[in-house]
């Protein structure tokens, strides 16, 4: 697409922005704890030839994203010793920032006139650059914003009829993110009906049944464990969606609705599959991205024309203003702390295995057995029925796998009355509470007020040089 210089400026300006705010999440605490899973089935696929988490459980698919799990792996196969967590959150940075740079472009693309086109540049560039949840997802470490990059593409690609391009991103769509599963069929078959190219499905419905096939013969099962350890839930996808909507104004929608028809009924169409299938636990609305880049564009497009549009967006920029200085949409992680853990569990002889909600990098830092009290990695917790979180504790199991160290994290501070959890956690302290061959080996305060409280099986010792400024009971 070609622009007039201005057009351009705004443009490149609104990417930078955009990349500013992006380094103002370089800190390693903004990344996902759930980013270093597939780095360790990267290691244990590697290491062992099995395409899971733990190697001592069942055969689990703990990744969302074959795509991205492939990268992974091609990281470590060159580099054995390589973190490729901080590799994949710069490539997070670049999708997000190319995404932004689309989404401006398409926004003046309805424009033949520069003016109108420099307007819509500028409106979609300001909220998007200006939003703190892209920003932070986009360097979370997971496939968020590549996911984000592919399906605007993907949009791009139905709006220009381009036949080549509709099949590469759909192929795309179906190895990034399970409902890539969904729509990329979606969009190289409504290619194929609008253009009677039936010939250009083959590639991508060939890549959707591998996929399938994979999954169903190394699995047992058509989609990844994580969509059973968090079942759609529509009352909590319905409160999600609610929620950002109220965070754009949603008084934006209604103007974009008349003047940008197309591009916020699709984003209306992705917020829907997000309500259906539950939401996200997230801050950030990272699951309503793709919608809200739509919207964004809309918007855009419809202040451009003028009139109450031009209020309605500017109400949007404020309130994603807002979030951005008052940090809600953002959170910082306690990961480092873990993975502390683990490195000391990793120098203690006899613990083989340890428990914990959390489990990414305390599983990437501890090469022994995880126990996965979440079963987000386990499928044998995973497809318990329950809430992620709220699984209903199977002791049989935990006394069978008998971790040798318990990480248990808090929601409040213990100091000050009795230790609360969420309910995977809680059952498991109350488990411990009745045991004998558990003793509480210290705690340590790893947010605001979160703190880990560490159990230690009685076989086991924790050596003084490893544990001495971590222990204190």
């Amino acid at each position: 697409m070609m622009y007039r210089p201005c057009t351009r400026q705004i443009i490149i300006g609104s990417a930078l922005a955009f990349a500013v705010h992006v380094g103002c999440f370089r800190s390693e605490d903004y990344t996902v704890d759930d980013a270093w899973i597939p780095a360790r089935v990267a290691r244990t696929l590697l290491h062992t030839g099995l395409p899971t988490f733990d190697a001592t459980g069942p055969l689990t698919e703990a990744t969302s994203s074959p795509l991205w799990l492939g990268l992974h792996v091609a990281l470590l196969s060159v580099f054995p010793d390589l973190d490729p967590v901080p590799v994949v959150r710069a490539l997070g940075a670049l999708c997000g920032v190319a995404t932004v740079a689309l989404a401006c472009s398409l926004a003046a693309s309805a424009f033949p006139r520069d003016r109108e086109a420099r307007q819509a540049a500028l409106v979609t560039g300001a909220i998007l650059a200006a939003h703190s949840g892209l920003a932070m997802h986009a360097v979370n470490g997971l496939e968020s914003s590549a996911w984000w990059l592919t399906c605007l593409l993907g949009v791009d690609m139905w709006r220009r009829q381009h036949g080549r391009g509709i099949v590469g991103i759909a192929a795309l769509l179906i190895v990034l993110r399970p409902e890539g599963l969904l729509w990329g069929p979606i969009l190289v078959m409504g290619h194929a009906w609008r253009t009677r190219a039936w010939r250009t499905t083959a590639l991508p419905l060939l890549i959707w049944f591998a996929i399938l096939l994979g999954r169903v013969w190394t699995y047992g099962e058509a989609l990844p464990n994580p969509a059973y350890a968090k079942p759609p839930d529509l009352h909590q996808g319905l409160r999600y969606v609610s929620t950002g909507l109220m965070w754009t104004g949603g008084w934006v929608l209604w103007v974009s609705a008349r003047r940008a028809p197309g591009w916020t009924l699709v984003g209306a169409v992705l917020a829907l599959a997000v309500l259906c299938t539950g939401g996200d636990w997230m801050p950030g609305h990272r699951r309503l991205a793709e919608a809200q880049l739509l919207w964004a564009i809309a918007a855009g497009i419809a202040a451009a024309q003028g009139g109450l549009a031009q209020a309605a967006a500017a109400l949007w920029f404020v309130l994603v203003g807002w979030q951005a200085v008052s940090g809600q949409a953002t959170a910082r992680w306690y990961h480092a702390a873990l993975a502390d853990i683990g490195t000391r569990a990793a120098n203690t002889p006899g613990i083989t295995r340890i428990a914990a909600f959390d489990v990414g990098r305390i599983g990437w830092t501890f090469e022994g057995s995880i126990h996965d009290l979440a079963g987000l990695t386990d499928r044998r917790i995973g497809h318990a029925p329950g809430a992620h979180g709220q699984k209903p504790f199977d002791a049989a199991l935990f006394d069978a796998e008998r971790p040798e160290l318990v990480v248990l994290t808090t929601t409040n501070d213990p100091s000050t009355g009795a230790p609360s959890f969420i309910r995977a956690e809680q059952a498991v302290y109350a488990h411990l509470a009745t045991h004998d061959d558990y003793q509480f080996a210290g705690r340590r305060r790893v947010g605001s007020p979160d703190q880990a409280l560490l159990f230690v099986h009685t076989s086991v010792d924790l050596p003084v040089e490893v544990w001495s400024d971590w222990v204190d009971p």
